[in-house]
Order: structure tokens, then sequence, then C-alpha cells
């Protein structure tokens, strides 16, 4: 929108001055360039020309003109190792009389001066900065422009992880780890031989965590700790417990509770065992219903919160896990307020998926754009063998289907394959120096954290962040 509003802005200058400049034709009119000095030495169109030996379509990448401070550059940037050694360009002036491009040869190093008007088709090293020299036709006005071709040093599309990054979860010796989040800050319990121990951190991003002393039973159920917005749980010899701050727990008053499934608003859903039949049970709802044969019972993923404006209710969604039956899925479950339904599949079989919402980069050959698109994440989990899976998978439609990731998503070498991992996501605030007039200085930047996971070596005591580069550079203004 703002790249259309600016373009539309040039030409529509464009326009307005070549009326002024017929106006002034009349020989008592005043010399153009000193009837609008800025406007007569204008550039109302910039863009490279074809060459599918450096990139297809470079000719279609979108040029912002800043005419106030004279800077010719595309916001969003080519793709990494892009040669811009060499490209010719397409411009257009109001009616001057110079343009030359000034610039450092690639192959001497001497400065180069191509005379645009005269030679269009000569090529440009924009490895360095270029100028764009002007002067109005009747000579008495000059200005030159900064431009650049800015090319990513990162794969903009890639999901990246801090090798430098990794820090130690909290609890030493630990035999199960369970990490959630709740009003910003990180939950992490662990079992260790001194006994269960909750550490809470209000920034993940240093590893600063504290202790939590609390009043939960030795026999909590670890990888049942989940959280709604205000609201820790957890299922203790199939009793249901709830805190508010992780210190103080009391019981509900629910029992026979076997799994928490998923928050949901400020309650949870769980299974619960009523004689022989497993039900699904919501608290404080208090709602049930039996569970389908397809259901997972253990193994499924953290809960993932969608609502769309076309659902009456939010929904939570659970992907993987096993049935009651002993068998492996790879099917995606949703629960609408109402009822859980089967809604996609497409994971191999698996359970103990960490699943999340994040956003996925994508860049538009045909432009070389790049943009953001939410999506579900699925990383780690173990599979029919009981080895862990090391594959990411992307969801694009919320669930209903699921494919490998790219290339660029892949976890590196060195972050083990896991099962049983914590994927959550917090934000921090990036910064920039200020640069033009109201720029944007400072942005949100969501940071996927993958916490701890049994890998063939047992449980790894650490965590590792991870972020889509493009997340990291500045928004396009």
């Amino acid at each position: 929108m703002k790249r259309a509003y600016k373009y539309a802005l040039c030409t529509a200058c464009g326009a307005f001055l070549l009326a002024i400049t017929a106006a002034c034709n009349s020989d008592d009119s005043p010399e153009y360039g000193e009837q609008d000095i800025n406007s007569s030495v204008a550039v109302t169109a910039f863009s490279l020309k074809e060459n599918n030996a450096v990139l297809n379509n470079i000719d279609s990448v979108f040029f912002s003109i800043d005419l106030e401070n004279r800077k010719i550059f595309n916001a969003d940037s080519l793709p990494v190792g892009t040669d811009v050694s060499a490209l010719a360009v397409t411009l257009s002036t109001l009616s001057c009389s110079e343009c030359k491009l000034h610039f450092t040869s690639r192959w001497t190093g001497n400065d180069t001066v191509v005379d645009y008007l005269t030679n269009p088709d000569d090529k440009i090293n924009f490895t360095r900065p270029v100028t764009l020299s002007l002067r109005s036709y009747s000579g008495s006005v000059e200005a030159s422009y900064d431009i650049r071709v800015n090319v990513h040093e990162l794969e903009s599309d890639s999901l990246y992880w801090n090798d430098k990054g990794r820090l130690p979860m909290p609890g030493t010796a630990a035999t199960e780890y369970r990490t959630v989040k709740m009003d910003d800050r990180a939950y992490s319990l662990s079992r260790t031989q001194a006994g269960l121990v909750l550490s809470r951190s209000t920034d993940v991003f240093t590893g600063v965590w504290e202790k939590v002393s609390h009043n939960l039973p030795a026999s909590a159920d670890v990888r049942s700790l989940t959280s709604s917005d205000n609201t820790l749980y957890i299922i203790a010899d199939g009793s249901l417990l709830k805190s508010a701050d992780g210190a103080d727990w009391t019981v509900t008053g629910e029992t026979g509770w076997t799994a928490i499934t998923a928050a949901y608003n400020d309650g949870v859903l769980g299974l619960v065992k009523v004689g022989n039949t497993l039900m699904h049970k919501a608290y404080p709802q208090g709602a049930t219903s039996e569970v389908d044969a397809g259901f997972p019972v253990s193994g499924f993923s953290h809960y993932i919160t969608s609502s769309t404006k076309w659902a009456e209710n939010p929904q939570v969604m659970i992907a993987g896990g096993r049935t009651a039956s002993g068998n492996l899925t790879g099917a995606t479950w949703a629960y609408d307020g109402k009822k859980w339904m089967k809604t996609g599949s497409g994971l191999p079989a698996g359970e103990e998926y960490a699943v999340t919402r994040y956003k996925i980069a994508t860049t538009d050959t045909l432009s070389w754009q790049t943009s953001l698109t939410e999506a579900l994440i699925a990383i780690g989990g173990s599979d029919f063998r009981g080895d862990p899976i090391r594959t990411v998978y992307v969801s694009r439609d919320n669930g209903m289907t699921w494919k490998e990731g790219s290339v660029n998503l892949r976890l590196p070498s060195y972050i083990p394959a896991m099962s049983g991992s914590d994927l959550l996501v917090f934000e921090y605030t990036a910064h920039i120096s200020p640069a033009a007039v109201k720029p944007i200085t400072q942005w949100q930047v969501p940071v996927l954290f993958l916490f701890s996971g049994r890998s063939a070596s047992g449980l790894e005591p650490w965590y590792w962040q991870g972020v889509v580069n493009n997340l990291r550079f500045k928004p396009l203004q």
C-alpha cells in the first residue's frame, strides 16, 4: 500500500510538473528551475534492466524514490549472492540536459562516469554506492541522488538458530522437563533427584531463572503442566490442580483425569476415566463426551490456539500422539467450544511433536519481494520405532495439511533430533538508529524457543533460540 502510494505520488507530481513546463513557455515566464528547484531535477522512475543471467525478473524489482532526501533504493533486498557488479538501469527524469552515473569500476577500481543520455545500456557496478547527477534543461539547477541496490547478507526466509545462544535448562540432572508460557513468563518444571523443581523466567533470552517455592505433590505429572492466560494446571494422582503463580497449588475437586489436552478460555480440556470409558472433560464447564477411537490419549503436541472471523468460538488444536489402542497418529484434532473433530492429517504418525504457530517468510520470484504469513511448525517427535524425527513440517492451512519444510527451515546439525521438546514464542523489541523522517526505530521480533527434548543421547539439558531472518530485518516503510 505504501509503495503504490509513493509511486502514484511521484507520477502525479510528474504530470503536474509537465503542466507547469507547458505553462512556462511564454516569454514572460520565469526560468523553470526558478519556479520549482526540486522538481526540475526529479527522478520519476527507476528500475534495473532485464538480466536473467544475474536474476530472473530482476527488472520487476521495485525501487523507492525519495525525492526529499535524494535517495533511490530497493527496500526489499535481492536474494543472497545476487551479482550486482554489472547491471544496466532504466530511469526517467523531467527534461534534464545532463544525466550521469558515477561509480567505482569493478575492473580498475577507478572512478567511472556513464552518460545515461548517450549510453543508456552501459552497465553499472552497484557493489558500492552509486551517484546519479542531474542538471535541469535550462542548466541552472543541479542535483545528485544516492543509488543503492541492496542485497541480503542472510537468506531472508531461513530459520536461523543461534549456535552460540544455547542456554542451560533450569534444574540440574533432570529426568523430565516441561516448559510453558503464562503472562509472558516461562515456567519450567523439572523432576530431579531432589524432587520437583519449578523455575520461572521473565527473560528467557539471557537464561535468567528463579526458583519458585511450591506445594506441588511429588506425584505430579510433569508433562501434564499446562497454562492458560493466567492459570497453571497440572494432574497429580488423577486430581486436577491449579495455581495463579506456580507457588500455591489448590485442588479443583476434579478427579479421574488421565491427561490435559489443552487450555481453553481460562479453563482446561482433558480426558477422564468414567468407569471403563474414557471421556472428554471441560473444566470448569463440566461438559463430557466419549472419546473417538482415533483421538490421541497420550503423546499429543502442546495445544495451539486459533481464531478466525468465521468461527463463533476460538479453536484449539493438537497434533500427533498415540490412541487408546496404542497406534500412533499424525492427525490434527481441533476443539471449537463444543466438541473435538479431526480436521487434518499429513504429519507422519508419531508422538511428542513440538508444535507452535509462527511466521514463515516466502519470497515471490517474480517481484523478489518477501512476505510473511502465519503457519504451524512441527519440530521433533518420535516415530513408530521410537527414533527422534529430525524433519521440520509446516502447515499453512491451520493444520488441515502438513508438508515437509523447505531446506531453509531445517534444523542445523548442532541441534540434535529430539522428541518431547516444548516449542514456545517470546518477543523482543529490535531497535535501529533513526535515519529518516519519522522512521521506524523499533519493532517486535517473535523468537522461537526450543526447550530440551529427548535425543538418542538422553534428555537434553539445553534450550535454543531460533528466528526467521526476515523478522529481524527492519520493516518496510
